[in-house]
């Protein structure tokens, strides 16, 4: 559904559609926040929500997917928080929350801990120094099972 100039809010009952894998709706005009329902969603792998207008936060339910979820692309958005929980996702490989508005206030450490993350695209909404230093500790990146080998700026 990617590019085809979709408008308004992801409806509730996307959490219905069980056997899903796959939601790519990127490049669209979608705006609201992400529905919570995303969570009942147990073999959901892949997210690709960005360049939208989505807003708030990301819904801490997005952690009942530790067990499928490997990528989770939201950048170029108004989400303005990420939860705790996105540490249990524990099969991401590939984080993008590029040019989001992800405040301070968000728990960056537990980004890090989610494994076996290979990629994390995070530029705009971290301070540069002080974070990007909390991000390559390398107490962190090479924690046990931690394969984290790209911090892009």
């Amino acid at each position: 559904m990617h590019g085809n100039a979709l408008a308004g809010e992801l409806p509730p009952e996307l959490g219905q559609l069980s056997h899903l894998r796959s939601l790519s709706f990127h490049a669209n005009s979608l705006q609201g926040t992400l529905p919570t329902q995303l969570g009942q969603l147990s073999q959901l792998r892949i997210v690709s929500a960005y360049m939208n207008s989505f807003s708030g936060s990301v819904p801490t339910e997005i952690g009942n997917l530790h067990k499928t979820l490997t990528r989770l692309v939201l950048g170029r958005s108004n989400l303005d928080s990420i939860p705790s929980e996105i540490g249990r996702l524990t099969r991401l490989e590939v984080l993008n929350l590029y040019d989001s508005r992800v405040d301070e206030g968000s728990d960056k450490g537990s980004i890090l801990t989610a494994k076996p993350l290979e990629w994390i695209r995070i530029k705009r909404q971290l301070d540069a120094d002080e974070s990007l230093q909390e991000l390559a500790d390398p107490n962190l990146r090479d924690s046990p099972g931690q394969r984290l080998s790209k911090v892009l700026r």
